[in-house]
């Protein structure tokens, strides 16, 4: 199953990380706490299906009364977007039935059931299917023979939004959906924007040749992006507490813990308010330091620190046009934490995104890309394993470079005095 999304954002012109869930020690499947009913599981099944085959009255049949209006207007909403794949999964191999007495009170007289979920979706162009989470409630009468669901229907995907148990909310539970198309991107948002999107996508092409040229590695070729109309949708979707009013892009994408540490299909998010506030090639720099994080997602891992993930992408894709300032004082110790690239007055972080990039210009410079390379994939390397992140960063530059963490301090701290 897959954690909490871990997300990477693009603080003014520049690009913060939330850190990836620590991984559970696990090497086998653990075992399901209850069984889910054949019922809801087929329920389910049909309910992707009818997105993924644009069957409207199939979606229907999965649907309790109070839900029906809701999701058949979304449906309609997503009536362009190219699914490949939308598959919803529940699980109960780390909590069982979710539905406690709150939520139970709401369906009095019927059988209530409430099950974490994974929802995964691929569009045509992507490799990965993207990943969230949440949990969903489903109500019955009793057992109704003959009915492919067993009297099951899918009621709520909001019970649990109260303990910050969010289902996914997505551009077409918004409104409508266009689609915007290139050589390497789909682009999602919705018509009222969709011309002002236009110059946005061709600006993405220049930025994915940027990327790509820099990371010494076969990438994925093409990749999805998502372009709310506002900022509160966007909140609506990314579900996060941090004040969005700082940040331009995103990168978001999971990992499957089920049977380890498996990163899934990233998606690039767009602060539209904010994009609006940049040149073209501040434009340009901003998407092509957000691709830096998506083409490197298959290598990342839970023990790579913010700074190493932000300097990648600073180095790689840009600052958004603006100066650095990473030589501005005091003079740092030692590399920055993770809170420090969200939390703290604006300038605060710039400057740690700027002395991050310095970090990884140095081992580039000494050992040279390939070899910088290594280093994230080693590091990317160390999943379902004991160790802090301080301890693997010093393992992977030992043991990649032959270097130390003491002489790569010593040796960043030359360069921003």
């Amino acid at each position: 199953m897959m954690r909490r999304t871990a997300w990477l954002l693009t603080l003014l012109t520049l690009c913060a990380v939330l850190p990836a869930v620590a991984a559970r020690a696990q090497t086998t499947k653990a075992p399901h706490i209850v069984e889910i009913p054949d019922g809801i599981g087929t329920l389910l099944g049909d309910y992707g299906r009818a997105f993924q085959q644009k069957n409207r009255d199939l979606l229907a049949r999965t649907l309790a009364p109070a839900l029906a209006e809701k999701e058949l207007r979304a449906f309609d909403n997503a009536r362009d977007v190219p699914f490949k794949d939308f598959r919803v999964e529940p699980s109960t191999q780390f909590s069982g039935n979710l539905a406690y007495h709150r939520v139970r009170a709401q369906y009095p007289g019927q059988e209530v059931m409430t099950f974490q979920v994974t929802e995964k979706t691929a569009l045509d162009i992507e490799s990965l299917a993207y990943e969230e989470d949440g949990a969903y409630t489903f109500v019955r009468d009793g057992p109704a023979s003959g009915d492919p669901y067993d009297g099951w229907r899918l009621t709520s995907k909001s019970d649990l939004d109260v303990i910050a148990f969010f289902s996914p909310y997505h551009l077409w539970d918004a409104g409508p959906v266009s689609v915007l198309r290139s050589d390497h991107f789909v682009l999602l948002t919705h018509p009222e924007v969709v011309d002002e999107m236009r110059p946005a996508i061709d600006l993405a092409e220049r930025a994915y040749a940027k990327a790509t040229s820099f990371w010494p590695r076969q990438v994925n070729e093409r990749y999805v992006v998502l372009v709310p109309a506002s900022t509160k949708e966007l909140g609506d979707m990314m579900h996060t507490t941090l004040d969005l009013g700082k940040f331009v892009a995103f990168v978001s994408g999971g990992a499957d813990q089920e049977n380890g540490w498996v990163p899934t299909g990233p998606r690039v998010f767009i602060h539209l308010s904010h994009l609006r506030n940049y040149s073209p090639e501040g434009t340009l720099e901003i998407l092509a330091h957000e691709l830096i994080h998506a083409i490197t997602r298959p290598a990342s891992g839970p023990h790579i620190p913010v700074w190493v993930e932000e300097g990648l992408a600073n180095f790689g894709g840009g600052e958004g046009g603006r100066p650095s300032h990473a030589g501005d004082p005091p003079l740092p110790t030692e590399f920055p934490s993770d809170d420090r690239f969200a939390t703290g007055p604006v300038n605060d972080i710039v400057r740690m995104y700027d002395q991050s990039q310095v970090a990884i210009q140095v081992l580039d410079d000494k050992f040279g890309r390939e070899a910088l390379a290594r280093f994230y994939e080693a590091l990317g390397s160390a999943r379902v394993v004991a160790g802090n992140d301080d301890y693997h960063v010093r393992k992977a530059i030992t043991d990649t470079l032959d270097w130390t963490e003491e002489q790569w301090i010593a040796a960043w701290r030359e360069r921003l005095g």
